[in-house]
């Protein structure tokens, strides 16, 4: 939990919004992963303290939302879409992403493919938006980006940036 205020960038403020924690335990208790999430900073959540103290997996999963700007978000969020594409990308690539990894559904090389060709996807579709709405609505289109998904054994992350100026978000791996 220590290190949890050591990867903060303090480069620009963060908003720390929420954070979600997953892994797997003992497949005894069933093959799902255990999921923890909250609304509120990582660093204020005692729970989190508490359920890490007594946490032992061979991967954990976790997610801090650190908005820069300060808004919040409400569902329906370009996180949730972009997982959709990756879905959708597992699945056009020939692979169940509901397959339990270890009777063979897929590994960590299928999941980079899914992750490359869901940020081709994006691109493609940020590229099919018509001029004049970007003009008329002063529309941005950078996407500003860092995936991360697991098969439970392997993590692939990627930090993505579509704009030859922004600064991609930070990511970090412990």
């Amino acid at each position: 939990m220590a290190r949890r205020l050591q990867c903060l960038d303090t480069r620009r403020p963060h908003n720390g919004d929420g954070f979600g924690v997953g892994y797997y335990t003992d497949p005894k208790l069933g093959p799902e992963p255990c999921i923890f999430i909250s609304t509120i900073p990582a660093w204020n959540c005692i729970n989190l303290e508490r359920l890490a103290s007594k946490t032992m997996s061979s991967l954990i999963f976790a997610h801090v939302r650190a908005t820069t700007d300060g808004t919040l978000v409400h569902g329906g969020t370009d996180n949730e879409w972009a997982f959709a594409l990756f879905v959708d990308s597992m699945e056009k690539i020939g692979h169940d992403p509901s397959a339990d990894v270890a009777d063979g559904g897929f590994d960590h090389s299928v999941l980079c493919t899914a992750m490359l060709r869901t940020i081709e996807r994006i691109n493609l579709l940020i590229a099919d938006i018509p001029e004049r709405y970007r003009a008329a609505s002063k529309l941005d289109t950078h996407s500003l980006h860092n995936f991360a998904v697991t098969d439970g054994f392997s993590v692939v992350c990627t930090r993505y940036v579509s704009s030859r100026t922004d600064e991609a978000a930070s990511l970090y791996f412990s």
